[in-house]
């Protein structure tokens, strides 16, 4: 346990001292996960020593302590800021239903559909329409479940997007909600009455 990701280190130094708590997990999770969630003793191994670094000014008890507070035995979503058990001393930032259904698949589409389910509390890609997922968050739940890294993530929603199998609003913000084709036919980018959902660049 005493061998951790020089990698995953310096990701977090880059990150900053602004993380929050669910990103910071989320981030050692991404990297460290072979299977559902992140064991407990691995993400106190991090805590204590970011502690350490003298470059990084990192409270590991005030970490863990937000964590464990932050901790739900629900299975299901249970809103921003929730950490899941998973049993066996693993946890999660995304809820065990998410894990059995999702678990090790980079189907973007299939994630955008999971999302949509989960109205209560998610980010929404626009106040006006429960369809429509943040990109970003989109990308973080692929990678996390999906065991994947985030460049893999993006790629994946990017080649889906060029089947046609997945749409983004027009206006190619950092943050675009992505909708999956055949719920977002006839939708406009809420952002811009005028302009259209696209798929790939509009068909090119």
């Amino acid at each position: 346990m005493t061998d951790l990701s020089d990698a995953v280190l310096a990701e977090i130094k880059q990150e900053g001292e602004t993380m929050t708590t669910i990103d910071l997990l989320a981030l050692v999770e991404r990297h460290e996960s072979e299977s559902q969630g992140l064991e407990w003793d691995r993400l106190e191994a991090y805590a204590h020593r970011l502690t350490e670094e003298r470059d990084y000014a990192f409270d590991a008890d005030a970490f863990l302590e937000d964590v464990e507070s932050a901790l739900t035995g629900a299975s299901d979503w249970a809103g921003s800021g929730s950490v899941y058990r998973l049993g066996d001393d693993r946890i999660s930032v995304y809820p065990p239903s998410w894990h059995d259904a999702l678990g090790g698949s980079t189907d973007a589409e299939a994630y955008v559909e999971c999302i949509q389910r989960e109205a209560d509390g998610f980010p929404r890609a626009s106040a006006d329409t429960d369809l429509g997922v943040p990109l970003r968050e989109l990308e973080s739940a692929i990678s996390v479940v999906g065991r994947v890294s985030r460049d893999e993530a993006q790629t994946v929603v990017e080649r889906q997007r060029e089947d046609g199998r997945l749409v983004e609003d027009a206006d190619q913000h950092r943050n675009a909600g992505v909708y999956r084709a055949e719920d977002a036919e006839g939708l406009r980018d809420t952002t811009d009455p005028s302009r259209e959902l696209r798929g790939d660049e509009a068909e090119r």
